[in-house]
């Protein structure tokens, strides 16, 4: 039989290790020490299989990829089986980190959220089967008479200049943070922050994804005269390195004066979690247009590329890795 020669291996294609590498959150499945470089590792051999889909892909640090490669007559051996167990509940881990670590940098900040889109909001709290008469805050709101039984908002006949003028506003305010906590407690949501990137992206994201995204976002009025019947259409829009994520919200919604009158207009840092409606490609550049389910304050430990100082023009984020040669 004619044997393989060492490096003759096809590259893995671009779209098999952007879904790898991000489904593992860049770090090793078996012993998940991030700050170890880390390897491609083929769960069947790439010389018996020629198989380069995620699903045969394992990401290693160098000591477990050694390891993976080691037979013990003694110990755990890293057979393919026992590969294709821990990278299964490593992804599934990494599934639920990034609304964890937003959950978690929101309740640091109690007044973090601007706005909320209180009627989507609620219609996924439901989907999800969550009740709302149990989240924290609900007799407090049911008493000042801001939402119903049901745990829905009760919007003030009077307008107004936003919904949370009214009074009682502080106590729905607690009361519809914490649906929202509840939420991104069972929600799946990608951090997409510090990958702005058109290649990246248009492999990861789909409609119904949902995302956050944090960064300079410009906020623009789209009509004077609808603000004098309770309601002011705003467009929110993150431009970095050839991607644009872009919404349209109701600034009536907002949960202050302060939100209202500066946080939602003009330019500011902000974090937003959006429900992808459509991801589009126009050559290097790429357009995520989306529904908003509230905005918040810059909240700490989510972003860090600081791409507005230095673009990066495309390619996948390697923080030191390198492809295995079977």
């Amino acid at each position: 039989m004619t044997g393989i020669r060492r490096g003759a291996r096809s590259a893995i294609p671009a779209n098999s290790l952007v879904r790898v590498l991000f489904a593992n959150r860049f770090t090793c499945c078996v012993c998940r020490d991030s700050s170890r470089s880390i390897v491609i590792h083929h769960i069947q051999p790439w010389a018996e299989s020629r198989n380069h889909l995620p699903a045969n892909l394992a990401v290693l640090c160098l000591e477990c990829h050694g390891n993976a490669h080691t037979k013990r007559a003694l110990g755990v051996n890293l057979t393919a089986s026992t590969l294709k167990k821990v990278k299964a509940k490593w992804e599934a881990d990494v599934k639920r980190l990034d609304p964890i670590e937003i959950l978690a940098a929101s309740r640091v900040r109690s007044s973090a959220w601007n706005y909320f889109n209180h009627l989507r909001l609620f219609e996924l709290a439901r989907e999800l089967k969550i009740g709302l008469s149990l989240v924290a805050g609900y007799r407090e709101a049911l008493k000042c008479g801001v939402i119903s039984r049901a745990g829905e908002v009760l919007w003030p006949k009077a307008a107004g200049t936003h919904l949370y003028a009214q009074r009682d506003g502080i106590s729905l305010y607690n009361y519809v943070k914490n649906v929202m906590d509840e939420v991104l407690a069972h929600l799946r949501v990608n951090n997409i922050s510090d990958h702005l990137e058109a290649g990246t992206l248009s492999t990861l994201l789909a409609a119904g994804d949902f995302i956050y995204v944090q960064g300079a976002f410009t906020f623009s009025r789209l009509s004077k005269e609808a603000s004098l019947l309770g309601s002011a259409p705003t467009r929110g829009v993150r431009r970095a390195n050839g991607v644009e994520v872009a919404f349209t919200f109701d600034r009536y919604e907002a949960t202050s004066v302060s939100a209202w009158s500066v946080w939602l207009s003009g330019h500011h840092t902000a974090g937003a979690l959006v429900h992808v409606r459509s991801v589009s490609r126009n050559g290097s550049k790429i357009k995520i247009e989306g529904t908003v389910f509230g905005i918040c304050a810059a909240l700490e430990g989510l972003k860090h590329r600081l791409y507005e100082q230095s673009l990066l023009k495309s390619g996948i984020p390697y923080r030191d890795f390198e492809e295995e040669v079977d």
